[in-house]
């Protein structure tokens, strides 16, 4: 029974698993960023996308990537003086981090792009289609540059030191997409501060 039915048992449990990841989100990318989604979460402190609904938008990025033979890139952005910050201002300065790092992302993002707050420390941005890895690239850095330069919700001559690290989709989600989002953590976080490369590609 197996062997005449076993693979069309698997094909459909795998079209069952595509029709659930297009009902995700695939047909619902905002449209800009911020924007929200039916029933999606905003985050309270920056009005970004909730970190959240991050697994939710590389499942349907992956699928659409793969109907439409397209891909999409992830560019996962960690705040690298955060502690530094807090240790010279105290605690009240992480809210004004996270919002200046909210709008360098709002600055530098396109229409199609979707940022997100993970946490105190990490951002992250969801390009929906990207014609080269170059693409990707040159977002990344132009965020790295606006950060250091001076912004009005952080202390005098204070800056935002960024770390990037960037995943292609679909070709780097294999497996769970938390799998793929703390392999971009990992790859961020093994970024010396002062070193010549702040960002990674997976």
């Amino acid at each position: 029974w197996w062997d005449r039915y076993g693979m069309l048992a698997g094909a459909g449990v795998e079209i069952l698993i595509l029709t659930y990841a297009l009902n995700f989100s695939a047909r619902d990318l905002l449209r800009d960023p911020g924007e929200r989604r039916d029933g999606a979460r905003l985050d309270r402190w920056t009005g970004l996308l909730h970190g959240g609904e991050l697994p939710g938008l590389l499942m349907s990025l992956s699928v659409r990537s793969l109907r439409m033979n397209t891909f999409g890139a992830v560019v996962m952005l960690r705040l690298a003086n955060l502690e530094d910050l807090q240790r010279a201002h105290g605690s009240k300065v992480t809210e004004a981090a996270m919002k200046a790092c909210a709008r360098v992302l709002r600055e530098v993002c396109s229409p199609a792009d979707v940022p997100l707050r993970l946490d105190d420390a990490r951002f992250v941005v969801v390009l929906e289609q990207v014609q080269s890895r170059t693409e990707a690239q040159a977002l990344a850095q132009r965020i790295l540059e606006l950060g250091l330069q001076h912004h009005p919700e952080l202390p005098p001559l204070e800056q935002l030191q960024l770390h990037a690290a960037i995943a292609y989709i679909p070709q780097d989600l294999k497996g769970r997409p938390q799998t793929l989002i703390d392999r971009l953590d990992h790859a961020a976080s093994q970024i010396r501060r002062g070193s010549g490369a702040l960002i990674r590609s997976l």
